[in-house]
């Protein structure tokens, strides 16, 4: 699973540099802020797909029903909840402390 990420994550990558042009000296500050944005927009993606129900066209069937298998588990789903109760707490100590 690692090397199939590694190999898709370097394509996205190879693909972008192949369309578009910086400095040399900027590679550094490009790979970071490509893999945050890049990561942030994944997450959003994978968001939508598990709201909606549905695979998308762009996702391999054998990655769907692997991402479909993760969150049927009971594991996730315990996770899932610790981290809406966690999320709950801190925007309520920030409107607590934080109001107009």
């Amino acid at each position: 699973m690692e090397k199939n990420v590694k190999r898709n994550q370097e394509f996205v990558v190879g693909e972008f540099t192949r369309r578009f042009k910086w400095d040399p000296i900027h590679n550094a500050t490009f790979r970071t802020n490509f893999e945050k944005k890049g990561a942030a927009k994944l997450l959003q993606l994978f968001q939508q797909v598990r709201r909606e129900g549905t695979k998308p066209v762009w996702m391999e069937d054998i990655a769907y029903a692997d991402l479909v298998k993760i969150w049927e588990s009971s594991e996730y789903k315990k996770l899932s909840e610790t981290n809406k109760k966690n999320l709950s707490r801190s925007v309520f100590a920030y409107r607590r402390f934080y109001t107009s």
